[in-house]
């Protein structure tokens, strides 16, 4: 059986090792006792603490997910799909060139579940979340304040349908189950409602992007 052995929470935990185990300590020891410790969600440990790519912090990873530990946050669980989103944002940039996992940052809660089996977590500077089978999606920047605004998962949007897009008049959109919620630079945040126009929906499919069309400010 892997060792447990506490640390200050106060600083984050140093990289030990135990004949050759992966320790978890201080905040990452309290995080993974959340989630039932080797018997819960994550499983066992699979490396010690390690720098993360993006910010100022560490992430500890398991068999089913991971821990990430910073000075502003402290740690906080991510399962695999929300942890694997997370990973991959690095590749995805915002309408202005930068690293959404930058703008992402850390998670501020454990991830959680809501209404019919949605997990999802709240970030720094975005939320994830993966409802049911159908995907794992960011929410983040203008759109997520206007999603918040109109009441989150709970409103009338419900959950996301897709990560942030470039839309095809030089925009950004998001959609959900209820509607779209679009951005641009000239007009600010729109909201598209219910079923979209069917002109649009075509172009839409014809060129694989989303674009937020002729809409009044929300």
């Amino acid at each position: 059986m892997r060792s447990l052995r506490s640390v200050s929470p106060l600083r984050p935990p140093n990289d030990l090792k135990n004949a050759g185990a992966f320790e978890i300590n201080g905040d990452y020891r309290e995080a993974y006792q959340r989630f039932g410790g080797a018997l819960g969600m994550l499983g066992a440990p699979i490396g010690d603490p390690t720098n993360t790519t993006f910010g100022v912090g560490k992430v500890q990873r398991f068999e089913h997910g991971a821990i990430y530990w910073s000075t502003a946050t402290r740690a906080h669980v991510l399962g695999e799909a929300l942890d694997a989103k997370l990973v991959a944002l690095a590749t995805q940039k915002d309408a202005y060139g930068t690293s959404v996992q930058r703008i992402v940052g850390f998670p501020v809660t454990d991830q959680a579940t809501m209404g019919d089996r949605v997990v999802w977590a709240r970030f720094q500077g975005g939320e994830i979340y993966a409802p049911n089978a159908s995907g794992t999606y960011v929410v983040y920047g203008a759109i997520l304040a206007k999603y918040r605004l109109l009441g989150g998962a709970s409103g009338t949007l419900g959950t996301p349908m897709s990560d942030e897009l470039a839309s095809l008049d030089g925009g950004r959109v998001s959609r959900f189950q209820g509607g779209d919620i679009c951005w641009t630079a000239s007009a600010g945040v729109q909201v598209i409602r219910g079923a979209i126009d069917n002109r649009l929906a075509r172009r839409r499919r014809r060129k694989k992007l989303a674009g937020c069309g002729h809409l009044q400010r929300v």
